[in-house]
């Protein structure tokens, strides 16, 4: 075996492998565009509302607190296996104090009870469901 046929055919594999390798990156990158069903739309122009995941927060082997944008809201939800429970609600614009704006209209609690507190009483309720407060 010569040399310009070793080099041929290492260039050969080098080339497919960068074809393999691009092709699977554009396949990732074309499932992430189109994954929430908009086929190329922009979400801020498509009719309806817009949704986008924030950030999770784990306080038990399947529960978690989650931030999501809807329709320029920030809410907290509390999700569970079974449940999901909206804590909070805000508007996006950093202006806006998270604490100032309570989900439930006639809440008991005052609005500036901080997520923690709150947090920490969901983490009991999940672990203890027949204690109420």
């Amino acid at each position: 075996m010569s040399f310009g046929t070793l080099f041929s055919s290492l260039m050969a594999i080098v080339i497919s492998l960068a074809f393999v390798g691009a092709l699977a990156w554009g396949t990732l990158w074309l499932l992430k565009r189109f994954q929430d069903g908009s086929f190329g739309r922009l979400a801020g122009t498509e009719k309806g509302r817009t949704l986008r995941f924030e950030k999770a927060l784990p306080i038990g082997p399947r529960e978690r607190l989650v931030l999501v944008e809807v329709d320029g809201e920030h809410l907290l939800l509390a999700v569970t296996a079974h449940t999901i429970t909206p804590i909070k609600s805000w508007p996006v614009d950093g202006d806006a104090d998270p604490s100032a704006t309570p989900l439930e209209a006639g809440a008991d609690e005052p609005a500036a009870t901080s997520l923690t507190a709150k947090a920490k009483r969901f983490r009991l309720r999940m672990a203890n469901p027949e204690v109420t407060e």
